[in-house]
């Protein structure tokens, strides 16, 4: 089913910013980045590079629902995850940056996006 104003190459989740609801987080980054193509050394650091993201959120979201947008982007996957105040200097965002490069931060009214890609490589 297409949503009116979403692209239907954009993978969206939406969960409670709670700690257990992490894993449903990472199935979905592993779940999305296997259908575009992923191997599955990358889909372990997507799963990791999803998880350090959400955890920030979750720790400045105070129980507020946290957004992962995956969408293709040219050659490249967009993985933006909505927050409400992203800690640049949060460990786990120097992690993500190990892993994928350098990460965008998007100042917004209301929720804030951290946003980071990568170019799938088969396994």
């Amino acid at each position: 089913m297409d949503l009116p104003g979403r692209d239907p190459a954009e993978f969206v989740l939406t969960f409670m910013g709670r700690p257990e609801n992490l894993v449903s987080a990472r199935l979905f980054a592993a779940s999305v980045a296997r259908h575009l193509g992923s191997g599955e050394e990358q889909v372990e650091d997507l799963k990791l590079a999803v998880s350090e993201a959400c955890t920030n959120a979750i720790q400045t979201a105070a129980s507020e629902p946290v957004a992962i947008t995956i969408a293709p982007d040219g050659d490249a996957v967009a993985v933006r995850v909505g927050t409400v105040d992203p800690a640049p200097e949060f460990l786990g965002f120097k992690i993500i940056e190990a892993l994928f490069g350098p990460i965008t931060f998007h100042p917004g009214k209301g929720p804030s996006t951290v946003e980071f890609s990568f170019r799938p490589e088969p396994g």
